[in-house]
């Protein structure tokens, strides 16, 4: 406990991108959340997700760099994601596959 609160201990891993949908997420059916903040690496971070968020209902806050932006919401919304808000402070854009 830190200050009376409890917090979930939450351990980050660094994979190559190939390997995420091997060995790591093996989830199906199963409601996700993915906050991705990598520095212009997105195109292979979502590349690599692709099977992952694809078969699970998924919520992701991603910041996109500028030139790379009409490729990652090209991507996510061929995998059926809308773009469900684009906050003003940052380039951050939150989308879902089963939120409208």
């Amino acid at each position: 406990m830190i200050n009376n609160k409890k917090y979930l201990e939450i351990y980050l891993c660094s994979f190559a991108s190939s390997d995420l949908n091997k060995s790591v997420f093996r989830f199906k059916n199963q409601k996700l959340c993915f906050k991705i903040d990598v520095e212009r690496h997105e195109i292979n971070v979502i590349e690599g997700l692709k099977k992952t968020i694809k078969n699970n209902k998924s919520l992701i806050l991603i910041e996109i760099y500028k030139k790379n932006y009409y490729q990652i919401n090209k991507i996510l919304d061929d995998l059926g994601f809308n773009q469900i808000k684009k906050f003003k402070e940052r380039s951050n854009y939150l989308y879902s596959n089963f939120i409208n």
